[in-house]
């Protein structure tokens, strides 16, 4: 999620990146690099230890599909119900106009990128992600199935299909990630059996990434660059619980709410910045510091109140399911 905020923190128009300073442009472009198909690897890796793990036999397809129209598809309605009220009542201080009519209505329903908040087609891939459930849970079980499955979806991903329709393409492009966070909890036990001793290696993991992205980048093999970042990603938070253990719990229970609310919070900044002249590394490093920590306090604060309507629009947990 760090990722995604500082991709996101952007003082300039994607148009005229060129113009902004260095350090703006490098951040971006590298996060923007793999920043996704890191967050769908942690999606999937979490998704098999918590749904499809076969100790765990409290959830049922069924179950695990409320749970995720629940916990995904009602904040994002609520979110894009909120920018399209926005947008409606200030069209002169947007880039992309709405209008109130059904069939612009049903257009942006069944192509999510045109949703009034674009970066909502990240949910509607997700959540088709996870109603494939019984997919990786059938692939995961025996090592040739799930490198089949590797190999196939790697293959789909790098035909690059372009289908906005209910995000199918997008689908295509993220699925192999998914799947490989899937594979990684299945026999890699990245992040918990092995944690401890794997931290002891987070520097060999970084540099490793490191070594891939660049040779990615080089050749210019998308598909090797966003793998590299993923595995310096996973390099680089190892090495963040070993020497700065606070650093991510501070804001890991909320990475959801971050991804909805710190949208506002960032375009608010910039507001700030382009109407107060505000000094641009200041903005910048504001953008994200309040994009990662006012979601986290707004969420606490709603915990607090505990209105279980409010909290399932925000998708969070109330405090008897916790």
């Amino acid at each position: 999620m760090l990722w995604v905020i500082i991709g996101h923190a952007t003082m300039s128009d994607v148009a005229e990146l060129e113009t902004a300073p260095l350090y703006e442009q490098v951040l971006y472009r590298f996060a923007y690099s793999f920043h996704m198909a890191l967050f769908m690897f942690v999606a999937g890796y979490l998704f098999y230890f918590t749904r499809i793990n076969p100790t765990d036999r409290r959830w049922t397809y069924l179950a695990m599909a409320r749970n995720k129209v629940k916990r995904l598809i009602v904040p994002c309605i609520t979110f894009s119900l909120v920018a399209f009220a926005l947008k409606y009542a200030f069209p002169g201080a947007v880039e992309r106009q709405v209008s109130l009519g059904w069939r612009d209505l049903v257009h942006m329903a069944l192509y999510p990128v045109d949703n009034p908040l674009r970066e909502m087609w990240f949910i509607v891939t997700l959540m088709w992600l996870f109603l494939l459930m019984p997919l990786w849970r059938w692939a995961a079980r025996r090592p040739w199935r799930l490198m089949t499955m590797l190999i196939a979806l790697a293959v789909v991903n790098m035909l690059d299909v372009k289908v906005e329709l209910l995000c199918i393409g997008n689908v295509c492009a993220h699925a192999v990630w998914f799947f490989m966070g899937v594979a990684a909890c299945e026999y890699g036990e990245l992040l918990f059996d092995l944690k401890r001793r794997m931290r002891g290696h987070s520097t060999t993991i970084f540099a490793s990434g490191i070594a891939v992205y660049a040779f990615g980048w080089w050749h210019e093999v998308p598909f090797i660059v966003t793998f590299g970042g993923i595995v310096l990603s996973i390099g680089l938070s190892l090495a963040a619980d070993k020497y700065l253990p606070w650093l991510f719990k501070s804001f890991r229970d909320y990475t959801y709410q971050i991804f909805l609310m710190g949208i506002f919070v960032q375009m608010a900044v910039k507001v700030v910045y382009l109407r107060l002249g505000v000094p641009h590394p200041a903005a910048y490093l504001l953008s994200i510091v309040f994009g990662l920590y006012v979601p986290v306090i707004v969420s606490k604060v709603i915990e607090r109140i505990g209105w279980k309507p409010m909290l399932v629009c925000m998708g969070l947990k109330s405090r008897s399911s916790q």
